[in-house]
């Protein structure tokens, strides 16, 4: 499922008062924790969710970059993206040290523009995500191999899964190498929801709430363990709020 070339905006009934903050859509009391809109040209990565301290992400040393748009940007995001951050894969990461604000347990939604490169590796990736090998507070993860599929997961405190929920095994829940794909995952309670480009592809339900360590960081491209996500990304966004369906699509066609 590749990008929208030619969104349409939709205007929402009753959504938050609106401001164009930077050429962005955004809404006023959004929930809106981290938005990391990469368009530095290095680091650190800037927080402008406008959340007091921001989420400023430092670049790893090595393996991240800038690349310039709009021929390297998503369509969909027109003049509100002059740039996106490309990781080699080795290492290649963005990380900000782990808060409060970003220990979220409850509601949630997570979404991002991804260009992935080709991999043939055999191991995961977590493209956004904060926790460690025992306590995953949240992870949008990359299938190993050429799968292309998306996982969403949480484990609790124990170290045991509460959610583990895949894109569908066909065209419709996996995304196309090369290309740019908005991702969302969305947790309302304990329904959860993982969308591309904007459409709704796979549900499923969570048995509790995950863990949390408020010093875990959270991060882009790696997590810490398993191995580090090769291709590009685009205005990382968290919310601590469940958005409504149209929300999310009015997100992936700005």
């Amino acid at each position: 499922m590749g990008k929208r070339t030619g969104g349409t905006l939709f205007f929402v009934a009753g959504l938050l008062s609106v401001t164009w903050g930077a050429g962005v859509f955004q809404s006023a009391g959004s929930g809106m924790v981290v938005h990391w809109r990469l368009e530095e040209t290095a680091g650190p990565a800037l927080d402008l969710s406008g959340v007091t301290p921001p989420h400023n992400g430092a670049w790893s040393a090595t393996g991240v970059a800038s690349l310039p748009g709009p021929l390297n940007t998503p369509t969909a995001m027109g003049t509100a993206s002059t740039a996106c951050l490309e990781f080699t894969g080795t290492p290649g990461s963005v990380s900000t040290p782990g808060t409060a604000a970003t220990s979220i347990t409850g509601d949630i939604t997570i979404a991002f523009w991804m260009y992935a490169a080709p991999t043939a590796s055999s191991d995961w990736n977590r493209i956004v995500g904060k926790g460690n090998g025992t306590q995953r507070t949240f992870g949008v993860w990359r299938y190993p191999n050429a799968d292309n599929r998306i996982k969403f997961q949480q484990y609790n405190q124990a170290g045991t899964s509460v959610i583990d929920l895949d894109t569908t095994n066909d065209a419709a829940g996996k995304f196309v190498d090369n290309t740019w794909t908005h991702i969302a995952v969305r947790v309302q309670t304990n329904a959860v929801a993982i969308f591309i480009d904007g459409v709704q592809n796979v549900t499923g339900t969570r048995t509790a709430a995950p863990g949390s360590v408020v010093t875990d960081p959270v991060t882009l491209a790696y997590a810490g363990y398993h191995t580090y996500y090769k291709g590009r990304l685009d205005d990382v966004r968290i919310y601590n709020v469940a958005r409504s369906a149209p929300g999310i699509q009015a997100i992936a066609t700005l």
